[in-house]
């Protein structure tokens, strides 16, 4: 069974990363930071349930399909002491992006976002853009 979310932890922050899925309270179509915690405050960072930070939407936003790519599959899997979440091709945009989490010190995380667009002509105005929410 695929992982659906793993922790991540530094000497002060307690979080959560995960996939895409719906999963406990967790509500589907959300993926990557789930929960954030510090040990000087017990109270989560983000709303449970749906809100943490997550890949919102591909821009120029399709009309066909205003949920991609919420509605693409995730997967999460660890490297190491990293946590990797990885996307195929969504179907719109064809876009394929990796997110990368690792503890980097006693209050940070590193984050990296990576993509490769496997049909640049999906995008009518030339440029690509990522939204990610909180």
């Amino acid at each position: 069974m695929a992982l659906a979310y793993r922790e991540l932890q530094t000497d002060e922050l307690s979080l959560v990363i995960g996939d895409n899925t719906a999963y406990r309270e967790h509500q589907s179509g959300y993926n990557g930071i789930w929960d954030l915690r510090s040990i000087h405050d017990s109270t989560p960072f983000f709303v449970p349930g749906y809100c943490g930070m997550n890949f919102e939407f591909i821009a120029p936003k399709s009309a066909l399909d205003p949920l991609e790519p919420k509605d693409h599959p995730t997967q999460l899997r660890v490297e190491g002491e990293d946590l990797v979440l990885h996307q195929t091709p969504t179907p719109t945009h064809r876009v394929e992006s990796w997110m990368r989490y690792r503890p980097a010190g006693p209050a940070q995380i590193d984050w990296n976002f990576r993509y490769k667009l496997h049909d640049p002509d999906a995008f009518s105005t030339g440029s690509a853009g990522f939204f990610f929410a909180s």
